[in-house]
């Protein structure tokens, strides 16, 4: 991380001087994401947010709600539980109201998943897992579900939304993705075998 920030203050620095903002945005994003992975959550932070206002100014949709949910994703990890979850509705209405349908599903499936942790159960299973979409999302849904039914002693449920994330874990297409720079194929397996665990208690 700590050459990705090095080489993305680089990029950042021709992004400026060239007038290039979108760029400009998305560098921000990267920098300010890679420092707050490194513990630097301050200026990382204040670099995602001023991407997000880059953004906006220059109409680069995509990079605006890209940065929103990093944005939400760094508050979470800081702590800052409630900020994390306004933005992510807040990224999700953006979202929308630009046609970005992929980062609007994703971020749906992140608050589904949130509801869980806030200890949401009815809540996280009032949303059924989306029919199509991203992968990844289906994934963290069936996940979800899967835990609130074990939370609510419901063997036989949790067991079929396992079952589900198997085939999700199988797909070949699975091998395509990417979250967070590590392979889709081993991010699912871990709620895949968490899950599995705990349904066996």
């Amino acid at each position: 991380n700590e050459e990705s920030i090095r080489v993305g203050e680089q990029a950042l620095e021709m992004a400026s001087q060239l007038g290039l903002d979108e760029i400009r945005a998305a560098t921000l994003n990267n920098v300010g994401s890679a420092r707050g992975a490194v513990g630097d959550r301050d200026r990382g932070l204040d670099e995602i947010a001023e991407a997000i206002d880059v953004a906006r100014a220059a109409n680069a949709h995509f990079e605006q709600c890209r940065a929103l949910g990093n944005l939400a994703a760094l508050y979470w990890t800081s702590g800052r539980l409630r900020e994390a979850w306004q933005l992510w509705v807040d990224a999700g209405e953006e979202a929308e109201r630009y046609g970005q349908s992929n980062f609007a599903r994703w971020f749906d499936g992140i608050l589904v998943n949130k509801e869980f942790e806030f200890g949401r159960w009815d809540d996280a299973l009032r949303e059924p897992p989306p029919a199509d979409g991203l992968m990844f999302v289906k994934a963290v849904s069936h996940y979800t579900r899967g835990l609130a039914f074990v939370r609510r002693k419901d063997r036989e449920q949790a067991a079929a939304e396992l079952a589900e994330l198997d085939k999700i874990a199988a797909d070949p297409e699975l091998k395509k993705i990417t979250v967070a720079t590590f392979p889709g194929e081993a991010v699912v397996k871990v709620p895949e075998n968490i899950l599995d665990g705990t349904g066996s208690d």
